[in-house]
């Protein structure tokens, strides 16, 4: 299944759309500037500032505006604790 970009700015639906394509790899999902932008929508919906969030994951505070600004590939045990606390996949996050 492939979903088209979004035209909408900021929807709250927006985190679906993705240029993304499934590789065997996390490397290249880490990459997309979507990722960063799916994490930090789904923050702010489950209404976590991101100091909350950075202690609940138990990742830094640098490391999460990193990550939500898309600079640089997140780690899988990085990405499996942001998902455990968002409550869904780590398939979600990376729009497999």
């Amino acid at each position: 299944m492939s979903f088209q970009p979004c035209t909408e700015t900021r929807s709250p639906y927006h985190w679906w759309a993705s240029s993304c394509t499934t590789t065997d790899t996390l490397e290249p999902f880490a990459n997309c500037r979507g990722l960063g932008e799916r994490i930090a929508d789904l923050r702010t919906a489950a209404r976590y500032t991101q100091e909350q969030f950075c202690e609940a994951t138990g990742l830094s505070r640098s490391n999460v505006q990193r990550i939500e600004r898309g600079e640089g590939d997140p780690r899988y045990s990085e990405l499996m604790r942001i998902a455990a606390v968002l409550d869904t996949r780590v398939t979600v996050l990376i729009n497999v």
